[in-house]
């Protein structure tokens, strides 16, 4: 018996074992986030490090995460120099000629002299003059170019009812009656 208990052992189940490596952490987005020859815009966000694996160039400048920034507006430029077996890359912003393509001025806010004539003598005074249309006529054309379209969609209509149809909108309803209730089913349709 005690040979049997030395043989197999006292435990039945075996105990579970634990482990200290069950943590992560996320990733911290590292690295190059506009690459050489493309475009970037002051304080643009050039590159993402810890450390100094990438160098600061020309027009730029270093956060204090080592984050490398652009200062101006122009396109990146890459440059490897080699030191003492070392190889060290560095970034550059190279300035644009034509500054802020990317955005246009903005245009000048007009009031319409009509509706506000009080602010309207201060709008900005240049050789062409705020073209500004007031509200009742754009209205106006917009009901207009609404009653084109629905005079095209009962056309489109009418051709397309069945011979079946147009005789039985023919029987119970006049052409005037039947115009309208085509322009009420559109109405109810847009």
């Amino acid at each position: 018996m005690l040979l049997r208990v030395l043989k197999d052992g006292f435990a039945t189940k075996l105990q579970a074992a634990s482990t200290k490596n069950k943590k992560d952490s996320a990733g911290k987005r590292l690295g190059v986030k506009i690459f050489s020859g493309s475009q970037s815009l002051p304080n643009d966000i050039l590159i993402r490090q810890r450390g100094f694996k990438w160098r600061p160039g020309i027009n730029t400048h270093v956060g204090r995460d080592h984050t490398i920034h652009s200062n101006i507006e122009g396109a990146i430029k890459f440059t490897k120099e080699y030191q003492r077996n070392r190889k060290i890359t560095t970034i550059h912003v190279i300035p644009k000629v034509h500054v802020n393509n990317k955005f246009r001025a903005p245009m000048p806010y007009c009031y319409h002299p009509e509706l506000y004539p009080g602010l309207a003598q201060f709008n900005p005074q240049s050789s062409e003059p705020c073209t500004l249309e007031t509200p009742v006529r754009v209205a106006k054309q917009r009901a207009q170019i609404k009653k084109v379209e629905i005079d095209q969609q009962i056309v489109l209509l009418n051709q397309r009812l069945t011979s079946v149809d147009r005789k039985e909108l023919q029987l119970t309803l006049t052409e005037e009656e039947r115009s309208n209730k085509l322009k009420s089913f559109i109405d109810r349709l847009i």
